[in-house]
Parts: C-alpha cells; sequence; structure tokens
C-alpha cells in the first residue's frame, strides 16, 4: 500500500521563532503544527488497534498513566532544535506506514489461506467479490468503499454448476454414501419419539387416577357413613346424657354437625331419586330419533361441567358456614343447606338420565345410537386438537379425561348390574346368555373408542404445542401430593381427605354416589333376602368388605405416593412443578378451560 502526499515539513515560521519561545509554548506549536500536517493525509474511519502477531515493542502504553499518550507523536523526549522536531514527525509517518503495510500483509496471507480452503471444497468463482476477505473494508489511505449485505438465505450448491453427464443424474438415485443429517431432522427424530411415547404416559397416569378415583369414592361409600353414625350417635346419645349428668364429655363439635348434614344431604337425594322411574326414562329415551339424542347429549355433557364446577363451591360453603358456628349463622347455614340439597338431587338426576342414554345405546339392535354415543368423543378431540395449549391447559384436559373415563366404567358397571337384575338368572347364566355377549362387545367398542380419542387427542396436542411427554408424569406427581398434604391438614380444619383431589380432579361424588345407590338399591333383594337375619348379615359382611378394600387402597396409594414425593425431593425424577401446584380443573388460565 502506497501512502499519498509527501511527509510534511516545519514552516519556516516556525525556526526563527524557535530561540524567542519558551519551552511550553514550543511544545504546543509543534504539536499543532503535526497535527495541521496530518490532515492531509487520508487516515480510515476504523480504529486500528494492534494484532497480537505483532511485537509488543510499540504497545508498552501504560493504562494506568493519567496522561493520554497520542497514537504516532510520542512526548518522552523533547528537544528545543528544529532538525529535532522534524526528525520526530518524519519517525512517527514511518512507523505508520510500517504497521499498516504490516497489517495489509496479514489480511492477504489469511485471504490466501481461505483461497485455498474454497478451492479444496468448492469450484473456484469466477468473481473475486465473491471471497469473504475481499468484500470487507480494506485499511488503506484511499477512499473507503461501503460493504454489500450478502444474502445467507437461499444458497445453491456450487457443484450443481460443474458439467455432469447423463449417467450422473441417474446414478444420483443409487448413491449409497453417508449423509450426515441436519439439526431440523434431529429435532423431528426427536418429536416423534416424544409422539410414540405419548399413549404409555397417559395410560400411566389414566391408571393412577382411575385408582385416586376409586378411592375418593369408596371413601364416600364406607368412611362418611361411619362417621355419620358416630356423630348421630353422640348428639343423640351422649350429649343428652352429659347435660343430665353434668359431665363434659359429651361434647358434640362443628365438624361433627358438618357430617351430620352431609348424612342428611345424601339420605334425601336418594330418596328423592326413588320417585324417578328407570323403566319411563328408558322407554321414553328409546322412542327419540338420532337428531333428538345426539343434541340431549351435547346437553348433559355442557351442564354436567357447569354443575360439577359449582357444586363444588357449594359443598366448600356449607362447610366453612358450618365452621363458623350456627347460633351466629342460621339463616345462612339453612340457605346452604338448601343449596347443597338442590345441586347434588339436579346433578344426580343429570347422571341418572346419562346412564339410562348408554343403557340404551348398549340395548339397542340398530347401530344409530351406539354411532351418536362415539361421534361425540371424536367432536371433543375436533375441538381440542388444533388449538394452542399451554403445559397447564394439558393438565387439566388429563383430568378431565380421568373422570370421563371414570364415570363411563362405573357407568358401563352398572349397565350390566341392572340388566343381570332384569334378566332374572343367575350370575353364570347371565355371562353365557347371547345378550351378555351383545352388550360386552358393545361395551367393549364405546370403551376402546374412548381410549383411542385419547391417545390421538393428547399425543397431537403434545405435538402442536411441543410438550414432553414427561408432563404427565408432573401431573402424576401433583395430584400425589394432594392426598399426602392434605390428609396432614386434615385433622385441623376437618376437611376431608378427599376435598383436594375433588378440586383437582373436577369430581362430582356425591351425585355419583346416589346414582349407585338407587341402581342398587332398586335390585338389592338379587343380593340379599331383607326379610331375614340372614340377608343383614349379609349385608354388613359385604359393608365391611368394602372397608377393608378402601383401607388397602388407601395405604397403597399413601405408599406410592409417598415414594414418589421423595425421589422428587431428592432430584432423581428432574421435575419442577412450577405453576402446575395452583392449577384445578375449573381454574381460568390464559383465559380458557378446556
Amino acid at each position: 500500500m502506497a501512502v499519498s502526499g509527501v511527509l510534511p515539513v516545519l514552516p519556516e515560521s516556525l525556526e526563527e521563532t524557535d530561540s524567542k519561545m519558551d519551552f511550553h509554548l514550543l511544545q504546543r506549536v509543534r504539536s499543532h503544527s503535526a497535527k495541521e500536517s496530518l490532515k492531509k493525509l487520508k487516515r480510515p474511519k476504523i480504529k486500528i488497534k494492534s494484532p497480537e502477531w505483532m511485537s509488543n515493542d510499540h504497545n508498552t502504553e501504560d493504562k494506568n498513566s493519567t496522561k493520554k499518550r497520542r497514537a504516532f507523536f510520542p512526548e518522552d523526549t523533547l528537544t528545543s532544535s528544529s532538525s529535532e522536531d522534524e526528525m520526530d514527525l518524519k519517525d512517527s509517518v514511518i512507523l505508520m506506514s510500517q504497521r499498516l503495510k504490516a497489517l495489509e500483509n496479514h489480511i492477504s496471507m489469511i485471504e490466501n489461506r481461505d483461497r485455498k480452503m474454497t478451492k479444496m471444497t468448492t469450484a473456484p468463482p469466477e468473481n473475486k467479490a465473491s471471497t469473504p476477505f475481499s468484500a470487507r473494508k480494506r485499511l488503506s489511505f484511499d477512499k473507503v468503499t461501503p460493504t454489500k449485505k450478502i444474502d445467507k438465505g437461499l444458497r445453491i450448491d456450487p457443484t450443481l454448476n460443474r458439467q455432469r453427464s447423463f449417467w450422473d443424474y441417474v446414478l444420483d438415485d443409487f448413491d449409497w454414501r453417508s449423509v450426515s443429517t441436519p439439526r431440523e431432522a434431529m429435532l423431528e427424530q426427536q418429536r416423534l419419539n416424544n409422539f410414540q411415547q405419548i399413549p404409555w404416559a397417559i395410560e400411566s397416569l389414566q391408571c393412577f387416577g382411575f385408582l385416586v378415583c376409586f378411592d375418593t369414592l369408596l371413601y364416600v361409600f364406607t368412611i362418611v357413613p361411619v362417621r355419620v353414625v358416630l356423630a348421630s350417635m353422640k348428639m343423640l346419645l351422649l350429649w343428652p346424657l352429659s347435660k343430665l349428668l353434668g359431665s363434659g364429655g359429651g361434647y358434640v363439635g362443628r365438624r361433627h354437625v358438618y357430617d351430620i348434614f352431609r348424612g342428611f344431604l345424601l339420605i334425601s337425594t336418594c330418596g328423592l331419586l326413588y320417585f324417578m322411574e328407570l323403566s319411563i326414562v328408558y322407554h321414553y329415551l328409546r322412542s327419540q330419533s338420532g337428531i333428538k339424542l345426539y343434541v340431549l347429549f351435547g346437553i348433559l355433557d355442557i351442564f354436567d361441567r357447569l354443575l360439577t364446577s359449582i357444586g363444588q363451591d357449594v359443598i366448600e360453603a356449607l362447610h366453612t358456614t358450618t365452621l363458623r358456628g350456627i347460633t351466629k349463622n342460621k339463616l345462612r347455614i339453612v340457605l346452604d343447606f338448601f343449596s347443597a340439597m338442590t345441586y347434588i338431587l339436579i346433578h344426580s338426576m343429570l347422571k341418572f338420565v346419562q346412564l339410562v342414554t348408554l343403557n340404551v345405546a348398549m340395548n339397542s339392535k340398530s347401530n344409530a345410537v351406539l354411532t351418536l354415543v362415539i361421534s361425540s368423543n371424536f367432536a371433543e378431540m375436533k375441538s381440542l386438537v388444533f388449538k394452542r395449549f399451554d403445559e397447564s391447559n394439558v393438565f387439566q384436559i388429563s383430568c378431565a379425561d380421568i373422570v370421563e373415563r371414570f364415570m363411563l366404567l362405573i357407568f358401563l358397571a352398572l349397565v350390566f348390574v341392572q340388566n343381570w337384575a332384569q334378566s332374572s338368572l343367575s350370575v353364570f347364566e347371565y355371562v353365557r346368555d347371547k345378550s351378555f355377549q351383545h352388550q360386552f362387545i358393545v361395551a367393549a367398542q364405546i370403551w376402546g373408542c374412548e381410549v383411542l380419542v385419547d391417545w390421538i387427542k393428547h399425543a397431537f396436542v403434545s405435538k402442536f404445542n411441543k410438550i414432553s411427554y414427561k408432563s404427565y408424569e408432573k401431573f402424576a406427581l401433583i395430584i400425589g401430593n394432594d392426598m399426602l398434604s392434605h390428609r396432614r391438614v386434615a385433622f385441623h380444619n376437618n376437611m376431608d381427605s378427599t376435598h383436594a383431589v375433588t378440586q383437582r380432579l373436577g369430581l362430582a361424588s356425591f351425585p355419583l354416589t346416589c346414582v349407585i345407590v338407587r341402581i342398587c338399591g332398586s335390585h338389592l333383594s338379587r343380593f340379599a333376602d331383607l326379610q331375614t337375619s340372614i340377608g343383614y348379615v349379609v349385608l354388613l359382611m359385604s359393608f365391611m368388605c368394602v372397608f377393608a378394600l378402601k383401607i388397602l387402597s388407601s395405604q397403597l396409594l399413601m405408599a406410592y405416593c409417598m415414594i414418589q414425593s421423595r425421589r422428587s425431593e431428592r432430584g432423581v425424577n428432574n421435575l419442577d412443578l412450577g405453576k402446575l401446584a395452583s392449577i384445578k380443573r375449573y381454574t381460568l388460565h390464559k383465559n380458557r378451560i378446556p
């Protein structure tokens, strides 16, 4: 690189007045003259720094010094003669030119190396301006040209420009050479593996959720009746006796009153359900057309969700009002009690109609009603798959699927019990009957479609929203923590151990219990003859077996939840629950409840 211009020479005026000026004035004039002479040089706008490959002789500037030294005019030595000033200026310009030449040589060396590397991989470019370093700014005293932006979006392989024969194009389809897998393909492979793991993950969660729902239902059948009997005995026998004797052993607390309220709600609702004739509802639904039944399915499903969401609040309001005291809130207690009874009655009637509709579909000879039952599942899949969800919404969908599958299994079992009770056959004869085989095939189709729809729905929701299958382990851990944590708090706030689980999953345990009692109670004579004492003994032994099953299932679930909780605390699962712990089935999250 050639340096334009001639080295500047100090003016004569400076030489004549050199002897008359003092030392500081001479220094200022000399520096100002040197700066004015260097303005003629076209210096680049880029700040030049000495590279690492240069010697450190020129970069010995002290960073801790307070004085700012100039780039090319050292002021370490000052002389009063003009000849020395002229030599300092010439040395500075020479030093600058030497640095620029060394930097240009280094850039050219890197450019040659890059050109050799491109020749080894691709064909030599026709235009030198396409090389990486030629498009950059050159450090010179010439006019600096702006750098052109290179489009890095779509690039064509340079090997396609070379001449190829006809057989080269033919043999391209038979090339077995290894090709490196791009990063996008690896991500697609991971998504596919996650897609394949979803059915197993959702089934493991469904099995655990089914056991939790079954334990909750057994609690209402076994623990709640025992608590009601004990609280009633304490109120009717011990409390009056303690008043007469003047002792304090017969104290009746507010929790006893709440248990009595729950027992009265269950008994009154089951008694009112007996006024609904099963045969009248069955034949009315069977005589309707397919369009009416399809509309009825949609209405029942919508109102079932609405009543479940409001029913949890009604039961909790009754509990809160009871704990505050009866004497202070008599009117509030009455309103909350009748609100709870109205809710349980309406929701039980709705579930009763759902059960009868499923019975009509299983006993119908035509497949029209069965098609309507199955089509409702696919309509649900259509409404959920092509929407944007996050992990919290998927948790709510999973809770809804757990409850839906549990309810379906209970309804199928009740349909078989009802048909067996009306057939006047023994259990073994009914199993070998053709009607049972037909009903079993229909039930298998309904259950299989339910499972298949859940697999497809969760697989595609996880794929579209990029949710890992490990999230379902988080869902199971949260449900298990609800059972553990609420059992520790249950003794202090009088809330039963199933309250947290029912709030999380959205399970309506009281209406479902009333429907089961209504169906099985109407055919109780097939199980035990209550006209003799033996029938009552059989009924009591059956209750003791169910109570033992409740204790066993509760202990097994507690042990499993404890193991999973400890593994999570030790970091074995590497699961971060985050905001999922505060998400419930009917919690409004991101302006939606799926």
